[in-house]
């Protein structure tokens, strides 16, 4: 019931995390037109804020169609700027990443978005008798 209020723009204040996320080209999920979701679209999207912006699209698709890293940084930049300055949204706190590793455990490393992949290679020293 929660997602679903949301999703249909019902609420007047939510708090959601994202996790995951290593690539600003989220941002046509979360702020391109397109991504509103609606009836029509089975309430696809994650623009649940339902905000509209002609000029955020068009540097959100600027962004994905260019190859050329130092231009994709500098439209992300002017982007986040103006959605800053736009939108009420309020970043509560900084999730810190920790792990306690018993001493026999070698390679495990902590990645910023919380994900698991260096489970990968994860390997158990033997015991010493």
């Amino acid at each position: 019931t929660f997602i679903a209020d949301i999703k249909k723009g019902n609420f007047d204040l939510y708090s959601l995390a994202w996790i995951g996320v290593k690539s600003p080209d989220m941002f046509r999920t979360v702020y391109h037109s397109e991504s509103i979701p609606t009836p029509k679209n089975g309430q696809q999207g994650s623009n649940r804020n339902h905000y509209r912006d002609p000029e955020v699209d068009r540097w959100i698709e600027q962004a994905e169609r260019s190859h050329d890293e130092a231009a994709r940084v500098q439209l992300f930049q002017k982007l986040h700027a103006r959605l800053l300055d736009q939108l009420p949204v309020i970043p509560l706190w900084y999730e810190e990443q920790v792990a306690v590793l018993r001493q026999r455990i070698e390679g495990y490393t902590l990645d910023a978005d919380g994900n698991y992949d260096s489970l990968l290679h994860v390997k158990i020293k033997p015991v010493n008798p």
